[in-house]
């Protein structure tokens, strides 16, 4: 028996992971379980290249911000995914499906590719590229609070398998 676990509800109040809030980083670990990979090279993040590795907003805060989203909503632990630094250099504060559209081509990967990419770093896909951040967050919040709860369990668990 393990201890309570949170909720999708609890998730969305998760500060960002930099702080080093439990919780903040339990989210990211998700991603790790899955195979996260970097949205522009495809490099799976590992304990080896972490220290390359830098926070980033799947949903940019400028283009949050633009659309009357506070900055403490936008650092939210849901809201962060791992990638390389010249990959975070490549993106600017335009939505969701803007730049992913401009990193896809520009290295060629084509649409499953990139779809493949995001589901590896838990990423609910349709909300994401509909730039559709509230459904976004609570589609996030459900696949990690569900990961978590299956992980604790024993109970293998993969983005790409999610129910």
């Amino acid at each position: 028996m393990h201890a309570r676990l949170p909720d999708a509800s609890e998730l969305l109040e998760v500060g960002w992971p930099r702080r080093r809030d439990r919780l903040a980083r339990a989210v990211l670990l998700v991603s790790f379980r899955g195979g996260a990979l970097d949205i522009a090279d495809g490099a799976e993040v590992t304990p080896s290249n972490l220290a390359q590795r830098e926070y980033h907003h799947p949903f940019p805060r400028a283009y949050l911000r633009s659309h009357g989203i506070p900055e403490v909503e936008a650092d939210n632990a849901l809201n962060c995914s791992l990638i390389t630094w010249r990959t975070n250099r490549t993106i600017s504060a335009d939505e969701p499906l803007k730049y992913l559209t401009e990193r896809a081509e520009a290295a060629r990967l084509g649409e499953s590719e990139l779809r493949h990419r995001l589901v590896s770093d838990a990423i609910p896909v349709e909300p994401f590229l509909a730039n559709d951040w509230e459904d976004f967050l609570m589609a996030r919040a459900e696949l990690v609070a569900d990961a978590v709860k299956r992980l604790c369990d024993g109970v293998p668990w993969s983005p790409f398998h999610a129910d």
